[in-house]
């Protein structure tokens, strides 16, 4: 067989993705896997049937990579951990996410709602997010025995070596693995063939400013050169550089339409912001996520000098500078 396969998991209800692909890697006598799938029955009975059909058993993985700590990434990693004794590697700015999801997950919910409702978010509408959140609790839960990987760390493979890239901006700890010797990008969720780069603030990355890393990043992965990345949901992008400045020229074409939108309308709320610069949303989740990019973009603009927070008697108000 070849070096690497991929191994398509189903995410049922829980994503409009649909699926999610999880990497092995051919390794002495066994296999490294990049993620981790969803932690429900149908996803773990998937995974024992791909590795089935490529010839391996579950108890030759002798290490397990997990780009990020997004359930769909993360969910069989405790389950895996358990069953194999292989280590699990992960980044400790999203292993310490999984940490707070650990502390709070009982609340996590209100505290989304409250969090958004700092900023103008209306509350019957953060109301229904969290009723749904409710549901994904028990999923947000992921490793925390982790090993630390960092930036140039190598993972040697039967054909050569796996190099981290730590590319942050979906989320603090998002890595990607480079294949040098064939110029191959795992990119996980770090570029998707067919969506613009997401990433968004919650109340457990409060401080941080994705759409800052995220430009960074981009710009990192287009000065490697690779000729093909594989995402972890859709198809591949075999014009990775052109897919790059695409996004790179989106994201600032957003910052600009923002910057303009304040310009005009003066002081605004979150809600107010994505609803003239984003407008589509089909769902009380997906309006949740749009409610996070959102915040992201306003994060960068703060940070660059474009914008300000202004607090009024309840809510955290934006305007240009």
């Amino acid at each position: 067989m070849t070096t690497w396969k991929s191994i398509k998991l189903p995410l049922g209800d829980k994503s409009y993705l649909q699926d999610v692909y999880v990497f092995v890697f051919k390794k002495d006598d066994g296999f490294i896997m990049l993620d981790a799938g969803l932690n429900t029955n149908e996803s773990f009975n998937a995974l024992l049937a791909g590795l089935k059909d490529l010839g391996y058993e579950l108890r030759k993985l002798k290490k397990l990579i997990i780009s990020h700590y997004h359930l769909d990434h993360c969910g069989l990693a405790v389950r895996l951990q358990k069953l194999t004794s292989a280590p699990v590697y992960l980044h400790e700015n999203d292993r310490k996410i999984l940490l707070f999801f650990k502390e709070h997950i009982e609340g996590y919910p209100e505290k989304v709602k409250d969090f958004y409702c700092s900023y103008g978010v209306p509350e019957n509408i953060m109301k229904n997010i969290a009723s749904e959140l409710y549901g994904y609790k028990a999923l947000l839960l992921g490793p925390t025995e982790t090993v630390h990987i960092n930036d140039g760390d190598i993972f040697e493979i039967e054909d050569g070596y796996l190099r981290v890239v730590h590319t942050p901006g979906h989320t603090p700890g998002h890595i990607s693995l480079f294949y040098p010797e064939k110029k191959i990008f795992f990119g996980a969720d770090f570029l998707l063939p067919d969506e613009w780069p997401h990433g968004g603030i919650y109340p457990h990355t409060a401080g941080y400013n994705p759409i800052g890393d995220y430009l960074k990043s981009l710009e990192k992965v287009k000065a490697l050169e690779p000729e093909i990345i594989i995402p972890s949901h859709k198809e591949p992008i075999y014009d990775p550089v052109k897919r790059i400045e695409e996004s790179i020229l989106f994201m600032k074409k957003k910052i600009e339409e923002i910057y303009d939108i304040l310009k005009k309308k003066g002081h605004l709320s979150l809600a107010q912001i994505c609803d003239m610069a984003f407008k589509v949303y089909d769902s009380s989740l997906s309006y949740f996520f749009l409610l996070s990019v959102g915040l992201g973009y306003m994060r960068y603009m703060i940070e660059e000098g474009l914008a300000e927070e202004v607090r009024d008697n309840k809510f955290i108000l934006f305007r240009a500078k």
